[in-house]
């Protein structure tokens, strides 16, 4: 039998979706598949067999899925159709209780559990009540806006329920269905925070210590699955939680009821009112951004001279302290800002570091959480009975992905667990001494890692040096100073900084006539030496040298970029910018890096970064041994494609210096000949002069004969116009050209929805829709409302053969960090294939316009960091998708 055939009978045996590890665990268990070197298959290789047979099965947020189960699918698109059909009167959170509250008295209703016909109940409006008496009251809310359904929409979800069969299951295999839709449904929606990953649902309950656990809590209950994978771990456990947001909360009872445990143990309130209670094992995932408090004191006696006003993590984590019984023990997971970030946060780490209750940090690999967000998340193990061997010391866990990809990651949670539970001191785990954290208590995994320890000693031997001891090290401008900014001034932003490290001097585009700007006025913030100038914020660092030149002696940075001035005629400047681009150096900036979707690092890290030191004869022995190395590493990655990126990049910005050139000198020649064609045009008027023709009536040159054409004979008026349209049309066209190649972008925050229906309310005469989500976008919002102001003439000019036919759709569709705007006409196709859409002066046969239009909405889009898509080979409507990243890496 093969691998990916013991899948499929794993999963037909079990009738629900399972997770890379479930499988695992089962194919280890039963004797259905063996390697040929007689071991089990692990869990990545799970995954990769799966991934070759998308006929067979598909990973849905984690769970693998049975493509051929057709009860499941059938089970599925049901609910997929039904969400539809509430979503255009009920929210989010609304549409997903109600689904999850149908499935769930469907199943009562079948088993005959209760005493009243489910689906008699939906249609005469009566479920509302019947679900009141259970106690769940927000029922009430909504059986009004389910009345505004009207008969149809509420029949077609009567016949779709009533087709769902849930007799056929057992309790715990409609428990798992149950619980894999309300899930599924979240995680459509990427900005869904009452969820949890399935694999953090199914990996915190087994990191608690069995022997203890009577009382479990979980704070933060969502919709209870962290809570139904605890129940299945420790089935005579007592379980408690909390959840703020009611329709989670429901939800949670219900699949909390499903899998066996039939009272109510989620209460609908925050979990800083509990106060008496004392539990042995907290388990939680808590919100990706924090919470908001102002007084954390008020969680308990020992933090009672903590004060914030911020959003954190801070308070979650002391209350959950606050709550665990004598040897209890916390397991909850946190954004990494709470393990970096000062203030609170780190008074916080300090307490619970000095006072031995830190146990261990799990760092989760980058991505673990999507789709819900990009946000780097650890797990944090606090313990008040720590085992002895951790006495004063922190383990650090640093999880690794089985699968990776733009969407999704594949956490590895045996091998973590493995890792947790099987610890003794021969292994390669990183475990701290206390008195070793920095003084700012930074407890990522990344800063207490082997290397940073290495750090450590150098700089104590001498064998490295703070960077800030080397340099004068400053930010830029502060956005507040930007409006006062004299006007040609070298303005330098990140996106002015190269990505190559080979690329060393820094290229400052642009001409600037620094005469009437007075440099004084400037001279807090102008750079007039040699330096080096090092991005603060984005995933990858960009790095240059500025050199003064009699042309531009001096520059002007951002508020995000920092300049590096070595002040000891010992360090050699290459030196310093090649380390800051090695591995030892790259390695630290990474530890600072903090944030969300955009991560950055701050000045007072910059400061702190370590350069090792060599003697000044080997400084230039080390700038061609690191430069051999990125050759060697550009070569070993596929030189040749490098090579041909660095070669069209130089193509393209050729020919776009020779555009300018012509359309620079063509522009001028041009203007004075539409000018001359609009004088004789007035001339030819004031004497009336039009009518005359080049040939008389009976010429003979006008006589047609076989084989040969006839001379044109147009008046003079018709040739003056046909030159004049010429003319009009070519000054059009390089005025489009100029409009292309010089864009200069303002970007700021709006809402794309306004932006969109802004553009929509300046053709009130043509059906636009707008749809889909909202999200605050950085933009050019000139330079956006050009592009689509220019799609919508152009539909009118090319694909509406009526005007009153002609339906435009925007439809917003937010991703995890970029946003996709799908503009779709019903009028005619375009004849031209994307690249041909984005070239120069390239047009459809049948286009009246310049050829421009296409060429400048793509180039508007790229200078976004977005992209451009086409939909090729319609034979009617337009569909052109742009996508935008929500946050763009620029000033």
């Amino acid at each position: 039998m093969t691998l990916h055939q013991a899948i499929e009978l794993v999963l037909n045996r079990k009738g629900v979706p399972m997770t890379p590890w479930e499988l695992e665990r089962e194919l280890v268990i039963s004797e259905d598949y063996l390697k040929k070197d007689l071991t089990k298959p692990n869990a990545e290789q799970i995954v990769l067999r799966i991934r070759k047979y998308p006929h067979l099965f598909q990973i849905v947020n984690g769970y693998v899925i049975n493509v051929r189960d057709e009860d499941l699918i059938t089970l599925v698109k049901s609910v997929n159709r039904i969400k539809v059909l509430l979503g255009d009167v009920f929210s989010f959170e609304n549409t997903q209780l109600l689904i999850a509250s149908f499935l769930f008295f469907k199943r009562i209703s079948d088993k005959e559990e209760v005493n009243f016909s489910f689906i008699d109940s939906l249609i005469n409006f009566d479920f509302f009540k019947q679900t009141n008496s259970l106690g769940y009251s927000i029922f009430y809310e909504l059986e009004n806006q389910f009345k505004r359904l009207g008969n149809p929409v509420s029949s077609d979800i009567y016949n779709l329920l009533f087709d769902i069969e849930t007799a056929q299951y057992d309790d715990e295999r409609f428990a798992s269905i149950f619980e894999f839709i309300i899930y599924n449904l979240s995680a459509e929606k990427s900005s869904f925070k009452n969820s949890s990953p399935e694999f953090i649902r199914n990996l915190l309950p087994q990191l608690a210590d069995r022997k203890i656990v009577m009382k479990v809590f979980d704070p933060t209950a969502g919709m209870g699955g962290i809570l139904t994978s605890t129940v299945k771990s420790f089935p005579n456990v007592e379980i408690y939680g909390t959840e703020i947001n009611i329709q989670s909360a429901v939800i949670g009872n219900l699949n909390l009821y499903l899998h066996g445990y039939q009272n109510k143990p989620i209460q609908e309130r925050s979990f800083f009112q509990v106060e008496y209670d004392r539990y042995d094992f907290i388990v939680a995932d808590f919100p990706i951004s924090g919470v908001t408090y102002k007084n954390i004191g008020e969680t308990g006696f020992y933090f009672q001279n903590l004060q914030s006003n911020g959003r954190g993590f801070a308070s979650l984590v002391t209350k959950c302290y606050e709550l665990l019984s004598a040897n209890g023990k916390a397991v909850v997971t946190i954004a990494d800002s709470f393990l970096t970030k000062r203030g609170i946060d780190q008074e916080t780490r300090r307490f619970l570091v000095m006072n031995n209750i830190i146990e261990t940090i799990i760092s989760l690999p980058a991505g673990s959480y999507k789709p819900y967000s990009n946000t780097k998340m650890s797990i944090l193990i606090l313990n008040k009975r720590k085992p002895e061997r951790l006495r004063n010391k922190i383990r650090f866990i640093r999880a690794t992905p089985i699968e990776s990809s733009k969407n999704s990651v594949v956490v590895d949670i045996e091998k973590i667990i493995e890792e947790y539970l099987y610890f003794n001191e021969n292994t390669a785990q990183n475990i701290i001494e206390i008195n070793d954290f920095d003084e700012d208590f930074n407890l990522t995994a990344e800063r207490n890692s082997p290397q940073h320890l290495i750090r450590k000693i150098m700089l104590k031997e001498g064998r490295a040096f703070f960077l800030e001891a080397i340099a004068d090290v400053k930010g830029g401008i502060p956005k507040s100073h930007l409006p006062e900014l004299p006007i040609g001034v070298p303005y330098i932003k990140i996106e002015d900084l190269d990505e190559e490290v080979l690329d060393i001097k820094l290229k400052v585009k642009g001409e600037f006539d620094f005469t009437s700007n007075d440099y004084f006025t400037l001279s807090k913030y102008a750079i007039s030496k040699p330096c080096i100038l090092i991005s603060t914020v984005g995933k990858k660092t960009k790095t240059n040298i500025y050199y003064p030149t009699p042309e531009v002696p001096y520059i002007l940075t951002s508020s995000n970029i920092v300049s590096i001035i070595v002040q000891d005629n010992f360090w050699n400047l290459d030196y310093v910018y090649f380390q800051l681009n090695s591995f030892f150096v790259i390695d630290q900036i990474n530890s600072f890096r903090k944030g969300d979707i955009i991560p950055y690092f701050s000045l007072k890290d910059i400061k702190k970064i370590l350069i090792p030191y060599a003697e000044s004869a080997a400084q230039k022995y080390k700038i061609d041994q690191q430069k051999s190395e990125i050759i060697f590493k550009e070569e070993s990655n596929g030189a040749f494609k490098l090579t041909k990126e660095h070669v069209d990049k130089e193509k393209e910005q050729t020919e776009l210096d020779l555009v300018r050139t012509i359309t620079h000198q063509l522009k001028h020649m041009l203007t004075t000949v539409h000018t001359h064609v609009e004088k004789i045009k007035r001339i030819t008027e004031v004497n009336k002069l039009g009518e005359m023709k080049e040939y008389v009536a009976d010429d003979s040159i006008l006589e047609e004969q076989e084989g040969f054409e006839a001379a044109e004979n147009r008046s003079l008026n018709e040739v003056i116009v046909s030159a004049y349209t010429s003319t009009l049309l070519l000054n059009q066209i390089l005025d489009d050209v100029k409009r292309a190649i010089h864009l200069e972008l303002e970007l700021n925050t709006y809402s794309i929805k306004d932006v969109m229906q802004e553009v929509s309310r300046s053709y009130p005469y043509i059906d636009i829709k707008i749809t889909g989500s909202d999200v605050e976008v950085k933009l050019s919002k000139s330079h956006i409302v050009d592009v689509f102001r220019t799609l919508i003439c152009n539909s009118i000019e090319h694909s509406f053969r009526d005007i009153r036919d002609g339906r435009i759709m925007v439809n917003i569709k937010l991703l995890t960090d970029v946003v996709i705007l799908e503009y779709h006409t019903n009028g005619s196709a375009i004849k031209i294939t994307e690249r041909e859409y984005k070239s120069i002066a390239t047009k459809s046969t049948n286009s009246r316009g310049t050829g421009m239009g296409g060429y400048y909405i793509d180039k508007v889009i790229h200078a976004h960091n977005g992209k451009l898509r086409i939909k090729e080979n319609l034979k009617t409507g337009v569909k052109i998708e742009i996508e935008i990243p929500i946050l763009n890496d620029y000033e």
